[in-house]
This record gives C-alpha cells, structure tokens and sequence, in this order.
C-alpha cells in the first residue's frame, strides 16, 4: 500500500469530537454499556462523582430502568479548556417504570485521545437521584431530608424554603406515606429544569392518583427543588 493511502485511510478512520458523540448515543441506546468504558477519561468527574460512579450510574439506567433510547441533534464541536466540547441537543426516553422523557442541552467534554471528560447524561442522571431521594424521605416521614434538596431560594406564592419545610414537617409526621412514580417529562430550558411527575401517592392505606409539576435550579453545582411541593397542579 502506497504511504499516500496509508494516510488517507488514517484520516478517513480518525473520530471526529462529534463522531464521539453520536457513537456513544448510539451504543448506549443498545444497551452495551461495556462497549463505552473505554470512551470515559480515567479522570471522568461531574457533580455525581468520578468515572466509577458514571460507569454504575449508566449500568443502573439501561440495566435498572431502560430500555434506554438516546437521540443528538444540532450536534457542533467547540473548544474547551481540556480539550474539545461537544454542545448540541439531546432527547432521552426510558421506557421502564417509571418511564422518563427527557429534553436538554447537550455538552459532552472530551480530553485525551477524544475521551469523554464530563457531561455524560449528567443532568439526566441527577434528576432521577434527586427524585429518588425525595421519594426515600417522603416515605421515611423525614422533612428535613427533603429540606437538604430544596433550593435556597425556593418559592411559591408567599412560600419560602423555611416555610415549605416547616409544613413538611406538619404534614408528613406520623403519616405513612407510599409514592409510586408512573413517569416524569424533564425539560431543561436556561436556568431551570421543569419535571412533571405522575405518581400514585398512598396516605392511611388510601391511594391517590396525581400529577407534580416542579421547577429545578442549580445552586452549589446541584440540581435542587426551585418551586412546585406545594404548587397547585
């Protein structure tokens, strides 16, 4: 082979940043998730941890709640202070109970050789943390639990993050208390995320059918509850 075709074949076989991108959506919504650990950066980190929480956070979607189906769009690479970031649109589903649907930006850093840095369905993953903890203190009847995902700036009408705790507290003591989410649709959009979750609550042995919209922001690099635990549906 001629040192010329060698080259080109070199560069027809080289991943581009968006490459990257669009290969990992597409592996992840098969479901492999071995066939991606190579992909992460030994110093993968985002708000939830390193490379080893990323890896058992992406086993636990498609394993634990999928099937998992992920589509890019708009897909640009920009530079970042590491290397190049990759920023676009993402729609994710999972289509396990609960079922979620998820809309966002997309920003997948990459560093190295085109390794992923940070940014893998981060947003996605810590939405469905920060509801699974909510839902573990609601059904211990412990307020101040929730209170610690509460954004310091909470509101709604002439509620505040101190009065929304002290009526968890009235509310929920002493109560048994069993929710059973059906779906959340996640839209994240500027600031916030918007999360409409339907869900079945059961209070004294009674269920109730339901539907929550919350409003999240971040404050200290986490996603916390903004508005919605006593808004009218």
């Amino acid at each position: 082979m001629r040192r010329g075709t060698v080259i080109l074949v070199a560069l027809l076989g080289c991943e581009t940043p968006v490459d990257v991108a669009t290969s990992v959506a597409k592996t992840l919504s098969s479901g492999r998730v071995e066939d991606v650990r190579e992909r992460i950066h030994p110093d993968y980190s985002d708000p939830l941890g390193d490379r080893t929480t990323l890896l058992r956070g992406l086993d636990d979607l498609i394993r634990g709640s999928g099937p998992l189906t992920l589509r890019v769009s708009e897909l640009e690479a920009v530079r970042g202070p590491e290397g190049p970031t990759v920023i676009g649109k993402i729609e994710a589903t999972l289509a396990g109970s609960p079922s979620w649907t998820f809309t966002g930006p997309f920003a997948l850093e990459l560093a190295g050789k085109n390794q992923i840095r940070s940014g893998l369905l981060g947003d996605l993953r810590e939405i469905r943390a920060l509801f699974a903890a909510r839902r573990a203190a609601l059904e211990a009847n412990d307020a101040k639990a929730i209170g610690a995902l509460i954004h310091p700036e909470y509101r709604d009408g002439t509620l505040d993050r101190a009065g929304a705790i002290a009526r968890l507290e009235s509310d929920i003591a002493g109560t048994p208390i069993r929710i059973e989410p059906l779906s959340y649709w996640v839209e994240v959009r500027g600031l916030d995320a918007h999360v409409d979750e339907r869900y079945t609550l059961t209070l004294d042995e009674v269920p109730h059918a339901s539907i929550a919209r919350f409003t999240l922001r971040r404050s200290a690099g986490s996603w916390r509850i903004f508005a919605g635990l006593y808004a009218s549906p």
